[in-house]
């Protein structure tokens, strides 16, 4: 769909969007924000703040996913003294991430998120509540985080036995499908030599 660019044309396209006391520039936007952004009219004029004196800005819009309590949470004093402590004990080896995207360097990262959901499940012992993640930036922040106990040696000290315990549950697996696989073998090669 080509668009004619003629001003009398654009001029008929903004027309439903001028009024009164709003200027050319501003019914374009609107135009604009409604016909491209999706946004409903209101929203669009919403954004709108084209005025005298407004330094040559037109709108403004903010598409901005939703706001998680892990993101009100990542400047808290807790976390800034637990991510202190990472860089100080572990420097590049290992990494507390507290904001979604934050780049960490070659450390070997451990999310917030994670190091809660594992202290819950491991150091509160409750690893049945851990499907509810909200629970660990909202209603349980200060039970998960907020004791003194929870150092970073602790959580670096859970994610090392979380991974350790998935390596033998993976060696345990294909032990077990080899044995299995063994028996099958041999139970086949016992029939066969009964013929």
């Amino acid at each position: 769909m080509s668009i004619d660019l003629r001003y009398a044309a654009l001029l008929a396209r903004i027309q439903a969007y001028q009024g009164a006391r709003r200027s050319e520039s501003a019914a374009f936007l609107i135009w604009y924000l409604v016909n491209y952004y999706r946004l409903d009219e209101l929203e669009a004029t919403d954004c709108v703040c084209d005025q005298a004196g407004d330094k040559g800005i037109d709108g403004i819009y903010v598409n901005q996913g939703a706001v998680k309590a892990r993101d009100f949470k990542s400047n808290h004093p807790i976390q800034a003294r637990l991510q202190q402590e990472f860089k100080k004990h572990y420097g590049g080896s290992y990494a507390l991430a507290v904001k979604r995207g934050e780049p960490i360097g070659s450390a070997v990262t451990i999310s917030n998120e994670v190091a809660g959901l594992t202290l819950i499940a491991f150091d509160l012992g409750e690893p049945w509540t851990t499907h509810r993640k909200y629970q660990v930036f909202d209603e349980r922040y200060n039970e998960v985080f907020g004791r003194p106990e929870v150092t970073a040696g602790k959580i670096v000290m859970l994610q090392i036995a979380v991974a350790l315990e998935s390596r033998l549950v993976k060696t345990l697996v294909a032990s077990y499908r080899k044995d299995l696989l063994r028996r099958k073998t041999a139970s086949v090669a016992e029939l066969w030599a009964r013929f």
